[in-house]
C-alpha cells in the first residue's frame, strides 16, 4: 500500500512466507517470517527560496515476527534531509533495533550520515557514513556471536564522459571492533563472564 502527493510520501508493506516454504527457482533468504514495513516522510518545499528546495523528516520502521509470533527482529530509524540545487540531498538519520541471532538477542544501534549530488551532468558522487553497533556474526571458533562497534563507509563516484557512456567507481570500508569492556570470556584464556575492566 502506497500513497504520495508533493510534500508526503507513505508505504506500507507486508510479507508473509510459511515455514515450509520451499522455492526451486529464484532465492528466499527467510521462509516462516511475517514482515510488516513502513516508510513515511513529510517535506517542505518553500516557493520563495532558490537554494533550500525542501526539508523534512522522515520514518521507517520495521517489525518481523515467526508464525508462532516469536519477534525476529524490528528496528525504528527516524531521520532528516534537505535538498539542495542539482539534485544534491543531505540527510541524517539514527536506528535503533533489535535482532534475534542463532537463539541469542542483539539490540542495536547507530547513526547514518549521507549526502548525494549530480552538481555536474557529467558527475554523481554518493557518500554515506555509519557507526554503532552490529552483531558479529562470523566470531572465532568456539565463540558465541556478541555485539561489536560497527563504523562503514561507501563512496560512489560516477563519470559520464558520453551519453552512452557511464564509468563507476565504488569504494567500501567496513570495521568490527570489540566493545571496550565487553571482550567475551572465550577470547581470553582464564577470564571468567563478568566483563573486563
Amino acid at each position: 500500500m502506497s500513497k504520495y502527493d508533493n510534500h508526503k510520501s507513505f508505504q506500507s508493506d507486508f510479507l508473509d512466507r510459511s515455514p515450509g516454504l520451499f522455492a526451486t527457482l529464484g532465492y528466499l533468504s527467510r521462509p516462516d517470517i511475517r514482515d510488516w514495513e513502513n516508510y513515511y516522510s513529510y517535506q517542505w518545499k518553500p516557493s520563495e527560496s532558490q537554494t533550500l528546495l525542501a526539508y523534512g523528516p522522515s520514518i521507517d520502521t520495521v517489525l518481523n515476527c515467526d508464525h508462532e509470533s516469536r519477534l525476529q527482529n524490528w528496528s525504528a530509524t527516524p531521520g532528516f534531509s534537505v535538498t539542495l540545487p542539482r539534485t544534491t540531498i543531505l540527510s541524517v538519520a539514527y536506528q535503533e533495533g533489535y535482532e534475534l541471532y542463532d537463539g541469542i538477542g542483539f539490540r542495536e544501534r547507530s547513526g547514518k550520515l549521507s549526502l548525494m549530488s549530480s552538481w555536474f551532468s557529467w558527475l554523481d558522487f554518493t557518500g554515506v557514513y555509519s557507526q554503532g553497533s552490529r552483531p558479529n556474526y562470523f566470531p572465532p571458533a568456539g565463540v558465541e556471536p556478541f555485539l561489536g562497534n560497527s563504523n562503514n563507509v561507501s563512496a560512489t563516484v560516477t563519470l559520464r564522459p558520453q551519453p552512452h557512456l557511464r564509468l563507476d567507481e565504488i569504494y567500501y570500508y567496513t570495521r568490527l571492533a570489540t566493545r571496550q569492556g565487553e571482550l567475551p570470556p572465550e577470547c581470553v584464556p582464564g577470564a571468567t563472564s563478568s566483563p573486563i575492566t
